[in-house]
C-alpha cells in the first residue's frame, strides 16, 4: 500500500522542522531532511569536484571536503553574482539529493515501519519536489516571530535572515501553491493538532 508523502513550505524560522519532528513523536512518522541529505551530498567525491571546478579550491578545506560556510558567503546574497552562484550550486547537487530522497522514500515505503511521511525541504517548490507529495502545507508565521526564532535558536543576524530569505521564493507564491494553511505564530502543539485534522480528512492513516 502507498504511503502518504507530504511537505511542509513557509518562511525561515517558521517551525516546519519543529512540527514534522513533533508529528513523529505521536505517530509512525517518517520525517526526510532534504538538508541533512545535501549535507551528506557534499561528501560525495563527485559532488566535491564538481565544487571545486564551479567554485575554485578556496571552498575545500585541507582535508579535501568542502566547507559549507565558504559556500554560503559566495552564493547567500542579493547581487546578480550571488544569484548565479546560487544557481551554479542548485544545479550541481540538487540531483544527488534528489535521488537520494528518492531512494529514501522508496526505502521507508516498503520497510512498512510508517503509516506518513514527511518530506522536509527548504527549496521544496524551488527545487520542484513538491511532485513528490500528495499534500503540501504553508506554515504562516509573522516575521517578528520567525526573526526571533532564528536569532535566538540559529544565531543567526537579522542580515543573514534577509540574504537568506532573499534567495527563497516569497511567502506569497509559497502560500498560494499550497493545498492548506497552518498557523504557529504560538503553541507548537496547536499546529501540530491543526496539521493531523487535515491529514484524517485526507488519508486513511493511523493517526
Amino acid at each position: 500500500m502507498d504511503i502518504p508523502v507530504i511537505s511542509l513550505i513557509g518562511g525561515i524560522g517558521s517551525g516546519k522542522s519543529a512540527i514534522s519532528q513533533e508529528l513523529a513523536k505521536r505517530y509512525a512518522v517518517q520525517v526526510i531532511n532534504a538538508d541533512e541529505v545535501g549535507h551528506e551530498v557534499l561528501h560525495e567525491p563527485t559532488v566535491i569536484q564538481q565544487l571545486q571546478e564551479s567554485f575554485g579550491s578556496e571552498i575545500i578545506n585541507g582535508e579535501g571536503q568542502a566547507v559549507r560556510p565558504r559556500i554560503a558567503a559566495l552564493v547567500f546574497g542579493e547581487t546578480p553574482e550571488h544569484r548565479t552562484n546560487l544557481k551554479r550550486l542548485e544545479d550541481i547537487v540538487h540531483p544527488h539529493i534528489r535521488s537520494r530522497v528518492d531512494h529514501l522514500i522508496q526505502q521507508s515505503i516498503r520497510s512498512g515501519s510508517y503509516d506518513l511521511i514527511i518530506l522536509d525541504a527548504a527549496l521544496l517548490l524551488e527545487a520542484g519536489w513538491d511532485q513528490v507529495c500528495d499534500l503540501v502545507f504553508f506554515v504562516d508565521v509573522s516575521e517578528e516571530i520567525r526573526l526571533q526564532r532564528v536569532t535566538q535558536n540559529r544565531n543567526w543576524s537579522e542580515e543573514e535572515f534577509r540574504k537568506r530569505e532573499f534567495n527563497q521564493l516569497s511567502l506569497v507564491d509559497k502560500k498560494t501553491r499550497a493545498e492548506y494553511t497552518i498557523e504557529n505564530n504560538d503553541d507548537l502543539s496547536s499546529a501540530v493538532d491543526q496539521l493531523e485534522t487535515y491529514l484524517k480528512q485526507h488519508f486513511q492513516v493511523n493517526l
